[in-house]
């Protein structure tokens, strides 16, 4: 849909346990937004997008700022979420550092995963409650769009009514999207960086696609700590019964 953003789309149109459907045209994701050309710039007017969440670290953000429709009205947010091989946080290199192969690419994926919901849980809540204040049409995103905003978005289909497994196909569309030779060669440098060496091959794939294992491992950490999604969004994010309510009311239709 944008030509210079291709992770962009809808997350609307999914059935609901409950026979409804997820509002179109309201939550779209996205990998990051600072190549934006003209023709996406009208795109992004047409759709009448009014809030774009931000999930990068301010280093991302600072490198490759959003460049977004002049004198659209539009009101950024940022969140700031470390847990992403992107962001720049060293620990999350741990498990590769152990074992520095496709195996050990995989492995931190997992472990970077299973730590997404401790790493969401000051800011799930405060950008779902601009989802219950109207803040929408909205945007979602982060560098790649398929980790952060992966985990976001399904946390949010999942308080729908979503079905995991149609959930985990909306999530695995992410991989349509081809990493650009940019975003290639940056997961290079950056792995090379914090192992010291340049990475073996068959090391950057693991990273870059999305594979069903990473989402399960952050829903079964959800469901270990809290018992389900509703019980993680009001015992870890702060929701309430009202706010999960004022946001079905908001994206579901039927």
């Amino acid at each position: 849909m944008l030509d210079q953003a291709p992770a962009f789309r809808d997350i609307g149109g999914l059935p609901t346990h409950d026979s409804r459907q997820v509002r179109r045209g309201q939550v779209f994701r996205s990998d990051a937004l600072e190549r934006l050309n003209a023709r996406d710039h009208d795109t992004f007017r047409a759709l009448g997008i009014r809030t774009v969440c931000d999930l990068r670290s301010e280093g991302e953000r600072l490198r490759h700022p959003n460049r977004l429709p002049p004198g659209h009205a539009c009101v950024q947010v940022h969140y700031g979420i470390l847990t992403d091989v992107r962001a720049g946080d060293a620990r999350v290199f741990d498990a590769l550092r152990r074992s520095p192969d496709a195996a050990g690419a995989r492995d931190m994926m997992l472990s970077l995963y299973r730590g997404m919901p401790a790493a969401f849980a000051p800011h799930l809540g405060p950008l779902l409650r601009r989802i219950a204040g109207g803040a929408l049409p909205m945007v979602i995103h982060c560098t790649a769009g398929k980790d952060r905003t992966g985990f976001a978005v399904a946390m949010l289909l999942s308080l729908l009514g979503v079905d995991r497994r149609a959930i985990v196909e909306e999530y695995l569309l992410t991989t349509r999207a081809a990493p650009t030779p940019e975003r290639l060669a940056y997961v290079h440098e950056l792995l090379a960086l914090h192992l010291g060496h340049p990475v073996q091959a068959g090391v950057v794939a693991p990273v870059l696609w999305a594979a069903a294992a990473y989402l399960e491992a952050a829903f079964d950490t959800v469901e270990a700590l809290h018992g389900s999604v509703e019980r993680y969004l009001c015992e870890a994010c702060g929701l309430d019964a009202a706010a999960l309510e004022a946001i079905r009311r908001a994206l579901l239709d039927g």
